[in-house]
């Protein structure tokens, strides 16, 4: 232990100044007594860099295109919405919430009910289930695949990402077997990338869902 001749207290540990006058304190320093907790940026630094560049990459992607071949809507700003959603969506869930995939949906299901809300409220044009709904849809089956690895979620919380993934590709399936979207291919994104999440879990998880439902269900 090292000693502050100021204020005549010892002090334990690997602080280099007296925590009371501030002073340097002499000697060699003793091992730290508590272990330096990471903050969530320094335990995924890589994951976090990887996805910040993958949303800038794909915004400016998206805008390069839209700007190269106009349209009557400027997609490219629902693309960048889409993917600040994700980031921030991703990194939410991953500091602060313990059900990843309820929270995910309970967010996802509002948003875009509110969406469709104001949609119908000023006129209808049908953004929100053109563009808003199936772009939500992805985000959230995006935010979960990622969260599910990093966190690893329990097989339990698999089981509810399963339903909620079909959930996500039968919205818009509905919708664009109806007839009743002006524009079909975020819808037709959405339905794919369904599908292919749904295969994801059923291949690397399936034996975790299975195991989960005998014991709940007792099959």
């Amino acid at each position: 232990m090292r000693h502050c001749p100021r204020c005549n207290v010892t002090v334990r540990g690997d602080t280099p100044r007296c925590p009371l006058c501030q002073t340097s304190l002499p000697g060699e320093r003793e091992p730290a007594h508590y272990p330096k907790i990471q903050t969530l940026y320094r335990q995924y630094e890589t994951l976090f860099r990887i996805l910040i560049l993958s949303i800038v990459s794909g915004g400016v992607i998206s805008t390069a295109v839209d700007m190269l071949i106009p349209g009557p809507v400027q997609w490219s700003v629902f693309v960048w919405l889409g993917l600040l959603s994700f980031g921030i969506g991703v990194f939410t869930v991953m500091k602060r919430f313990h059900n990843i995939p309820r929270a995910i949906s309970n967010q996802t299901f509002l948003i875009a009910a509110a969406c469709v809300l104001w949609d119908f409220g000023t006129g209808w044009r049908g953004w929100s289930i053109d563009y808003v709904a199936p772009i939500l849809f992805i985000v959230a089956m995006a935010t979960m695949a990622v969260a599910a690895r990093v966190r690893k979620i329990p097989a339990a919380d698999y089981i509810f990402s399963f339903a909620v993934g079909a959930v996500y590709g039968v919205a818009p399936l509905i919708f664009l077997l109806t007839g009743v979207l002006g524009v079909i291919l975020p819808s037709v994104l959405c339905i794919s990338f369904s599908i292919i999440s749904l295969t994801g879990i059923l291949l690397f998880q399936g034996r975790d869902i299975w195991q989960e439902i005998v014991k709940r269900f007792h099959v």
